[in-house]
């Protein structure tokens, strides 16, 4: 998955009117926590098996429902459906500083 994850383009996201890149600091939070403790596997296996759906809200969502500001980091946060099972998926992306917008997590409501 790391591998696939790497060889991700930025894709371009309606609610933010920008590219969203896929970096490694994404990735490594799909791996850890915020406070730097590893993730269970059920946990990151979960988060790695919603990336597709997380690209797809990412393109299609026409607004962000949450924009907050943390530590000189702006989030905007991103609500899409999974039809299958009818919960709800959550993206978070994050901006720090004057950088660019990147994903940064995503997880299913239950």
């Amino acid at each position: 998955k790391r591998l696939w994850y790497k060889s991700l383009n930025p894709i371009q996201c309606k609610a933010t009117n920008t590219l969203v890149f896929f970096t490694s600091k994404g990735f490594r939070h799909l791996i850890y926590k915020g406070s730097g403790k590893k993730r269970n596997i059920k946990d990151v296996v979960r988060r790695l098996r919603l990336l597709s759906m997380a690209m797809t809200i990412i393109k299609t969502t026409q607004s962000a429902t949450d924009m907050r500001y943390l530590g000189g980091s702006q989030f905007w946060e991103l609500k899409g459906f999974d039809a299958v099972d009818v919960s709800e998926v959550t993206v978070i992306l994050r901006k720090i500083g004057n950088g660019n917008i990147i994903f940064y997590s995503v997880w299913k409501s239950r």
